[in-house]
């Protein structure tokens, strides 16, 4: 796996919104990160340690989004336009038509945006169920056992 992260030596310039390539695949974020956005609960400014550290975690999700986005994709998992549209619909329906359009501008998203981020969200979700929880087995021991640690850790 090929990683390269946006800043290092590079062989082509790629755009400012590029943050890594993974697997020669552009992984990049729509927003910048405000570090106001993440003000300590005196209100004070975050250290430039702080806001470093809040980049570095962004970046982190980044990869390993793309990374299980790669998979499902290979393993045919990817979300279907109509699940696409169902967890769309379903986001949207609390709100009316001017309340949901004010919510997308407020936080600068595109209707194209958001089914695209929804379209990722339901591929990784369907490549974990697969790969992972399909393949949990709790057995009764297995609940008894745990039962019985949480009473008697409770006395």
């Amino acid at each position: 796996m090929l990683l390269s992260v946006a800043g290092c030596k590079q062989e082509a310039q790629h755009s400012p919104d590029v943050w890594a390539l993974v697997n020669g695949k552009r992984s990049s974020a729509r927003m910048s990160i405000n570090t106001t956005d993440a003000r300590q609960p005196e209100g004070q400014e975050p250290s430039q340690e702080e806001a470093l550290s809040l980049k570095l975690n962004v970046l982190d999700e980044l990869i390993n989004n793309e990374i299980l986005l790669e998979r499902a994709k290979k393993l045919n998992l990817e979300a279907s336009d109509g699940e696409v549209e169902d967890k769309f619909t379903e986001l949207k329906s609390p709100y009316t038509e001017d309340e949901f359009q004010r919510q997308l501008k407020e936080r600068n998203v595109s209707v194209i945006d958001l089914k695209s981020d929804l379209r990722r969200q339901l591929s990784i979700t369907k490549l974990l169920n697969r790969e992972v929880v399909a393949k949990i087995t709790i057995t009764d021991q297995t609940s008894r056992s745990f039962t019985t640690r949480i009473k008697r850790s409770s006395t």
